[in-house]
């Protein structure tokens, strides 16, 4: 199909989704242009820009025509009340689909690190922290980037008719669970040593920040969406959708957090359907609320998150490599149970007491 076929449809597409988005879009703008134009200023300073050549030629390429569509929609933010030109979203359009196709480049030189060796480089010369040179580029062109994805989507042979469909919006009903934390220094210490399966110096602190941190021994946590989609997927809703096999990939707006990436893995390894999503940033939220499951999902989801603490605690030197361990010896044939069994089990355990109060008291009085 011809590229120009549609491309008065492809403007007031791009149109229509900048005007919704726009916020969202400002905020990124907001973020990474200046920073941007002072890196490529440093760069030109450096070169002569007849000297440019290669990934440097494009780079200057597509930033100069990702600033001109930048300027532009920027009128928006300044003036909400104004409206572009024909002119301008036809401006808009094609800087934008051209700083696309010359970001594609910039990105993959160099086997996907020329941004970060440029940036290095420049970094050196002026004694600071590199510039986030591909990261700017990814946040400054994500929507215009995701438009060209649609379209492409509807010049595909194989995926157009899936937009000749009726197509309807089915919300995910929100779920969230209310758990109970310790409240005092004194029991998060005590948590905490059930956790590393033996006292610890740094406890005493951390357990003080944490009681000051947390305050309320009640939280009300929600389920992240991509958990709980893939929970709604899992759950038979008693019509004829229970026979069609949901797609694994889970799009999401942002990358999930590492909770989130930690449930969906432990997910994936139960013998059942897998799902995706596009990665995760590794940061971690609170609150965040687990899925109701049955079977082991919760206790090895509570084994991989201990992991992440134990080395979270190496990564600051406070606890040792291989120091956490409750094994002993015994004369004669060993027996017992495996290393992973063994957090599995005591995992499992720490949760279900958890459920009764911080202090796990709860969990021992008479019903």
């Amino acid at each position: 199909m011809p590229k120009e076929v549609g491309l008065s449809l492809k403007m007031g597409i791009l149109r229509d989704i900048y005007q919704y988005s726009q916020e969202k879009q400002m905020k990124r703008i907001d973020k990474w242009s200046k920073g941007l134009r002072r890196f490529m200023k440093e760069l030109l300073e450096r070169r002569v820009f007849l000297h440019l050549q290669g990934f440097e030629l494009s780079l200057y390429k597509a930033v100069v025509a990702l600033l001109l569509a930048v300027e532009v929609v920027s009128k928006l933010h300044d003036n909400p009340k104004d409206q572009l030109t024909e002119s301008e979203w036809e401006l808009v359009y094609f800087q934008s689909i051209l700083a696309n196709e010359h970001v594609r480049i910039v990105l993959a030189d160099r086997k996907e690190f020329g941004c970060e060796l440029l940036a290095q480089e420049l970094g050196d010369h002026l004694s600071q922290d590199p510039f986030q040179l591909r990261r700017a580029l990814e946040k400054l062109t994500s929507l215009p980037r995701h438009i060209e994805t649609l379209f492409r989507f509807a010049h595909s042979p194989r995926l157009r008719p899936a937009l000749r469909y009726h197509l309807f919006i089915s919300a995910v009903p929100k779920k969230a669970h209310t758990v109970k934390l310790p409240t005092s220094p004194e029991e998060w210490k005590s948590f905490l040593e059930v956790a590393c399966y033996k006292h610890n110096n740094f406890q005493e602190t951390q357990a003080v920040e944490l009681a000051k941190g947390f305050g309320s021994s009640k939280w009300v946590c929600p389920v992240h969406s991509e958990c709980g989609l893939i929970q709604c997927l899992q759950t038979r809703q008693g019509n004829q959708w229970d026979r069609v096999p949901p797609f694994s990939y889970i799009g999401v707006s942002k990358l999930s957090c590492s909770a989130c990436r930690i449930w969906i893995e432990t997910f994936n390894e139960q013998c059942g359907p897998k799902f995706y999503t596009r990665g995760s940033h590794g940061k971690w939220y609170w609150p965040w609320g687990i899925p109701r499951a049955e079977g082991p999902l919760v206790g090895v989801m509570a084994r991989k998150v201990l992991d992440e603490y134990f080395a979270h605690l190496e990564s600051q030197k406070l606890l040792r490599s291989n120091s956490v361990s409750s094994g002993v010896s015994s004369d004669g044939a060993e027996h017992g149970l495996s290393d992973d069994h063994r957090k599995d089990a005591e995992a499992v355990g720490a949760a279900i007491v958890q459920e009764y109060g911080g202090s796990g008291l709860g969990f021992f009085d008479d019903e």
